[in-house]
């Protein structure tokens, strides 16, 4: 199984969806949910899969479940 390591800076709570990609695995994403009870990591999980046009299920949150500093492992 190959994983390559995705990393983010989280926006939560913002006024729309976005997504940026500054690089081949460094992205800036904001998302409306609050930053609460794993909502915006999701949220952020959901957008991120889409843009790469992966099952969410491919994503998970290898580091900063509650920093704005995300690393996502997608799992080829």
């Amino acid at each position: 199984m190959i994983e390559s390591r995705i990393y983010v800076r989280a926006k939560a709570h913002a006024h729309s969806v976005t997504i940026a990609q500054q690089d081949e695995t460094h992205f800036t994403i904001s998302v409306t949910e609050p930053a609460e009870a794993g909502k915006a990591n999701e949220a952020i999980r959901r957008v991120l899969a889409d843009y790469m046009r992966v099952p969410p299920t491919s994503l998970s949150l290898h580091s900063g479940q509650r920093s704005s500093h995300k690393v996502f492992i997608l799992h080829n």
